[in-house]
């Protein structure tokens, strides 16, 4: 090992050698996170650029709690489709939002389902909890059975809605945090 490796190896006892490419180690350091680019090996000799290029304090990943409601008549589930020029524009979804600071999840749930479809819902049973990391969030899902108490669904606060069956669900026009409950509703 090159005196280079072994000043490497001392500083960060992870490193490790790879053929090509580059390396990105995330270090933990004073309750910070670091992320460090990290040259590589050529075949078998170190790479003279095999030092530390960067080392830029990263922000940790903004965590959103987001409830939403599973309701079911006849079979076909209410969805409804994302707004253009949003996040996941235009993709379909289940219908529920993100939960306000202090509000309960139910809480959340009826009042994004009011605003979202101008319906009146209640909140039946807890179904499960999912997180799904993108690339600068992580969304916790969680999941309710809701019906409707009140009102006829319109796409009030949300482009269009339908309803279907869990058959009819394809995966590529909803965001990926909500593929493991299409798959649970198809009883994959």
């Amino acid at each position: 090992m090159s005196s280079h490796n072994a000043k490497i190896k001392r500083s960060f006892p992870f490193f490790r050698k790879e053929k090509v490419g580059y390396v990105i180690y995330n270090l933990f350091q004073n309750n910070k996170l670091y992320k460090i680019n990290q040259g590589v090996l050529n075949s078998d000799r170190t790479d003279p650029k095999a030092e530390i290029q960067s080392s830029e304090q990263i922000q940790p990943k903004r965590v959103i709690e987001v409830a939403a409601a599973l309701i079911d008549e006849a079979g076909k589930f209410l969805v409804t489709q994302r707004p253009p020029n949003t996040h996941l524009a235009l993709y379909w979804e289940f219908p529920g939002g993100k939960r306000e600071p202090g509000e309960s999840l139910e809480t959340c749930l009826k009042r994004e389902i009011l605003e979202e479809l101008n319906v009146f819902s209640e909140v039946q049973a807890f179904v499960g909890e999912y997180t799904y990391d993108y690339p600068d969030r992580r969304v916790i899902l969680y999941f309710y059975r809701c019906s409707i108490l009140k009102g006829i669904p319109e796409p009030k606060g949300c482009h269009d809605l339908k309803w279907i069956t869990p058959g009819e669900m394809q995966e590529a026009d909803f965001p990926p945090a909500d593929i493991s409950i299409i798959r649970m509703l198809k009883g994959r």
